[in-house]
């Protein structure tokens, strides 16, 4: 998976060598987008207008798909109860990006801040492991990779619940391979 940092900042680098670069005396850059991140390009431009780095005037429109009121935002094109049940089946993290305008880099449950390298050669005793794969249908190298995650669980004098990730993985491995390399 691409590191969405390591994204924002390309997407920020081509703003800046295109669009801002380009832009004549007098002209001006309107950006509409779904909000990805608080890095995102519409979130660095508005941080950038609050600290008036360059004096340049922006406007930032947000247009929440439910109002502060409980109002859907286009009832006749999407209803309420139809933005509830998305809510209801999508993640926090996309709903609040992509639907609410108020994205959350890390994805409103798990914060930037809980992460850390672990400070030791050897990992801690787990009480639980458990490995997951996202497993691709084509092995082109246009295809979606597929993808494998371990994590194991174990507690400490912190806190009652620690998980550390063990190891990752990614290839245009299909189903069989992968089940041959989970087997061994």
């Amino acid at each position: 998976m691409e590191n969405s940092k390591a994204a924002f900042e390309r997407c920020w680098q081509w703003y800046l060598s295109g669009p801002r670069q380009r832009l004549q005396p007098g002209g001006a850059i309107l950006v509409v987008m779904t909000r990805l991140g608080q890095l995102d390009l519409t979130g660095r431009l508005y941080k950038q207008s609050l600290e008036d780095v360059d004096g340049e005037l922006r406007e930032l429109l947000e247009l929440p798909a439910i109002l502060p009121s409980g109002a859907a935002l286009w009832p006749e094109f999407w209803p309420l109860e139809e933005m509830l049940r998305t809510k209801a089946k999508i993640s926090v993290a996309a709903w609040n990006g992509q639907y609410m305008q108020k994205p959350a880099d890390e994805g409103a449950l798990i914060k930037c801040e809980w992460w850390c390298d672990w400070p030791l050669n050897k990992p801690p005793s787990l009480k639980y492991i458990v490995r997951a794969w996202d497993t691709a249908y084509s092995e082109k190298a246009d295809a979606d990779r597929s993808a494998m995650v371990t994590w194991g669980q174990f507690e400490n004098s912190r806190t009652p619940s620690t998980s550390i990730s063990g190891s990752e993985a990614s290839s245009c491995w299909m189903f069989g391979p992968v089940a041959s390399i989970f087997l061994n």
